[in-house]
């Protein structure tokens, strides 16, 4: 559990916070939102300990500790999933950090031995043996799955800066329409590739085609700067209370199909979108 008692800060005349009490509870995810200069950011920074408030204070439940993960994602570029979430405890991390330069050593010497022993004590007492088994639950919990976990971050993007793909500066479609007709090209060719393996029964080329479609559009939302992640999350809700129907789809050929029943809720993109540029707006503005 994490509290906040009677948060108050003020930057001048502006008053951000004013005797703030909310209570964090163990198994619920929370977001917080609001206007741009709300401040939300700097909210986050006091239940880090990053700012003090101008009174009150952050009370986090004895034997419990709070990680952050810093706005600036390139600074994990060459990190691992499973290492980055492992780093939000920093005194482990400087730890296995220190212990495994000491056995890397050529002239590993009776001193190091010691020292050796002395860390490895201390990783002991902070649990540091299940940390990759903690860190791979938290991840699983969040929907990513096992594969990813040993990939580096950066190789989400590699592809695209290998070949001087240069990721949108802002969410949304760019101004650069070579760009955008050269991935819809792309993805339309990928499109033919399969329907033509579906025609010749040909699993194989069919999986690849597959496989490229799915690679084009991430990378194609990863360009435009789009959130992927969050409108996959509202389009899976959307779809998921779709019903399955016995009559006929003339528009899929079908003796079946899945229709949207009545009252049914349409994912709200354009709003995923507005908040992703809103929370751009923010992080420039803090930069600033």
């Amino acid at each position: 559990m994490i509290a906040a008692n009677n948060i108050s800060l003020q930057y001048g005349k502006r008053v951000l916070f004013d005797e703030v009490n909310i209570k964090f509870t163990e198994g619920n995810c929370y977001g917080v939102i609001g206007a741009n200069g709300a401040g939300k950011s700097t909210f986050l920074k006091i239940l880090s300990n990053d700012i003090d408030p101008g009174s009150g204070n952050i009370v986090i439940e004895p034997g419990k500790r709070l990680a952050m993960l810093r706005q600036n994602h390139f600074e994990y570029d060459e990190v691992t999933v499973l290492n980055t979430v492992i780093m939000g405890h920093g005194k482990l991390w400087s730890l296995m950090q220190e212990k495994d330069a000491i056995y890397a050593k050529p002239d590993f010497s009776e001193a190091d031995g010691i020292k050796a022993s002395e860390l490895e004590a201390e990783f002991a007492e902070m649990d540091g043996w299940n940390a990759e088994a903690d860190a791979g639950s938290m991840l699983s919990g969040l929907g990513i799955k096992e594969e990813s976990h040993d990939k580096l971050l950066k190789d989400i993007d590699s592809f695209h800066k290998k070949y001087k793909f240069e990721k949108n500066e802002k969410v949304g479609i760019p101004d650069d329409n070579e760009l955008v007709n050269f991935r819809t090209s792309f993805l339309m060719e990928e499109l033919a590739e399969y329907t033509q393996a579906i025609t010749k029964k040909d699993s194989a080329a069919a999986l690849d085609a597959l496989v490229d479609i799915v690679y084009i559009a991430l990378g194609t939302a990863w360009l435009f700067n789009l959130p992927f992640e969050r409108a996959w999350e509202q389009v899976q809700k959307a779809n998921m209370s779709k019903i399955r129907t016995k009559s006929k789809s003339k528009k899929r050929g079908t003796s079946f199909d899945v229709v949207k029943p009545k009252g049914w809720t349409a994912p709200d993109i354009e709003q995923i979108i507005e908040e992703e540029r809103e929370k751009q707006n923010e992080n420039i503005s803090n930069r600033v």
